[in-house]
């Protein structure tokens, strides 16, 4: 049956006869009242919009594996162990052990979780094989064999490590340059822009602190030190043109003169927002009193 709106009777018997009937023989049942085909399907959307749940006994019911006293049983197991150890007090309970899927799901049902940071190391843990040899646990000595042939030796490097100094194209199109084999302050450090790169090495000096590099001749694959110039990121969009009003450089005497027309204009528009704010204006977007009531 497509779209259907029920009437208040139909709801009526739907809301009485839905959590002790299969959704098949409800729709059978629900055809016979009132001589309307329905699926089993849209009985048990209807009950599901409505929140309602089938009786555990129900055949067909999502939870019908699980007696009351089962469920009771975890309710009490769950709080404070960990999935194993629930499992294990529940096999000498009931004689039957749950896979671990089934324990998540009902634990995610019930509304209860463990509370215990299961099978992983806490802060001054040790593992239960330091200081260990091989030998002393157990290993025997073909397997030990097998498993140096897997081991990094010192200094030995992951297989698709980059060499230092390598190249590549960045997302945003530039050039970027390896700079490091292992991951230094935070993640994806190890590479930097090739003009950073460049600008650094011939200036002797690290890249200044928010700022952004700009190419003289517009040539985003140019990266030679003499053509890399730092801008302030926040006037980075005025510079290149980001936002109406384009300054307009050709060489890095120019460049610098936009940088510094940039600046002026950043600061007289902060400074007329701070005259505004301080006189009381409204600016675009601000809740006037005669528009009424602010909250």
């Amino acid at each position: 049956m497509g779209r259907y709106a029920y009437t208040p009777e139909q709801n009526a018997w739907l809301a009485e006869r839905f959590p002790t009937t299969p959704n098949r023989q409800l729709a059978e049942e629900f055809e016979e009242r009132f001589g309307e085909p329905v699926t089993a399907t849209a009985m048990g959307s209807w009950g599901g919009n409505r929140h309602l749940r089938k009786e555990p006994w129900v055949r067909g019911a999502a939870n019908r594996k699980y007696t009351d006293e089962q469920l009771d049983f975890l309710r009490e197991a769950i709080p404070g162990r960990s999935l194993s150890q629930v499992n294990d007090l529940y096999e000498a309970r009931f004689g039957t052990r749950l896979t671990r899927a089934a324990l998540c799901n009902l634990r995610s049902k019930l509304g209860v979780y463990c509370g215990v940071n299961a099978g992983r190391f806490r802060k001054g843990q040790e593992p239960p094989n330091k200081g260990r040899t091989w030998d002393e646990m157990g290993i025997s000595a073909e397997s030990q064999e097998r498993m140096r042939r897997t081991q990094f030796r010192p200094g030995q490097l992951p297989h698709n490590t980059r060499p230092l100094l390598d190249v590549r194209r960045s997302r945003s199109g530039g050039m970027e340059i390896h700079v490091g084999l292992n991951r230094r302050e935070k993640a994806n450090d190890q590479w930097i822009p090739l003009a950073q790169f460049n600008w650094m090495a011939a200036n002797g000096r690290d890249w200044p602190d928010g700022c952004k590099a700009i190419h003289i001749d517009r040539d985003p694959l140019n990266d030679d030190a003499d053509n890399i110039e730092p801008v302030p990121a926040g006037l980075w969009p005025l510079v290149i043109g980001a936002v109406p009003g384009q300054l307009e450089w050709h060489d890095r005497e120019t460049l610098r003169a936009a940088v510094l027309y940039a600046r002026v204009t950043r600061a007289r528009v902060d400074a007329a927002r701070r005259g505004r704010i301080a006189a009381g204006k409204p600016r675009k977007g601000d809740i006037r009193p005669e528009d009424g009531d602010a909250d």
